[in-house]
């Protein structure tokens, strides 16, 4: 127990130095320079303490019975964590370098349907009319995220022929609830793509939490208790519900 009270206390001052970091950062509206070289040194410092944080709440999980309150502990810090350095990161950002702003995403991205139409039609072989392919969502459902993690890689982020810009577009058009709500203040310039892509890799690409999830489904799927008529529809249901949290 006392090794346990300790790791909670070394949490607590990691959400203190969070907390601090967050207040000095909010109130700036427009900083100054001498500001915004604070502010650089400051981030240097609270980079490095999501590492720690994982380090001491890896301690605490084996300690801790309550994982559930374990798992929101974890996703309340990392959640203002990136909100945070989302921010900061912003406030550094060179305004000559803006590239595009927000209300000028559809444009872009009409432009880029356009351009990749382009291409398509100029490399067919086969004039055969192929089906469109769809960009996965994401909603920060963490049974979901291999899903989109592997479709985003291979249509975007390895793509050479789409900038920096452009693939932001793309990932924060795909993107439902808290992670929208996660890069949100982030301005679409080709500087933030990594930032962007890299905070929701940190967030959610975690094999433990993604196999709780996938477990904690399977054990909510509704026992076939008695037959019917249509046990065979609840029967292929349960099947295909248990194979999707398997694989």
């Amino acid at each position: 127990m006392t090794d346990l009270t300790t790791f909670i206390k070394q949490r607590g001052v990691l959400k203190a130095q969070l907390t601090s970091f967050a207040k000095f950062v909010n109130v700036l509206d427009n900083p100054s320079k001498v500001q915004k070289i604070n502010i650089k040194k400051r981030l240097v410092k609270i980079e490095m303490i999501i590492e720690t944080f994982e380090e001491i709440q890896n301690k605490i999980d084996l300690l801790e019975p309550d994982q559930c309150k374990n798992t929101q502990e974890r996703e309340n810090f990392e959640t203002d964590y990136y909100q945070i350095l989302s921010i900061a990161t912003n406030m550094l950002e060179n305004d000559l370098e803006e590239i595009v702003h927000s209300e000028n995403n559809s444009i872009i991205l009409g432009s880029i349907a356009s351009n990749a139409s382009h291409v398509s039609q100029q490399n067919a072989v086969v004039n055969v009319k192929l089906p469109k392919i769809e960009l996965p969502q994401f909603d920060g459902d963490y049974t979901s995220w291999q899903q989109f993690y592997d479709g985003f890689l291979a249509m975007i982020h390895n793509n050479n022929s789409l900038s920096n810009v452009q693939k932001l577009c793309y990932l924060k058009s795909q993107l439902r609830g808290e992670p929208a709500n996660m890069l949100s203040s982030l301005k679409t310039i080709d500087s933030n793509y990594e930032t962007a892509f890299n905070a929701l890799c940190k967030r959610y690409n975690k094999k433990r939490l993604i196999i709780d999830n996938h477990v904690r489904k399977i054990l909510m799927l509704e026992p076939i208790a008695s037959y019917t008529k249509d046990s065979h529809i609840k029967l292929r249901n349960f099947i295909n519900h248990l194979e999707n949290n398997m694989r």
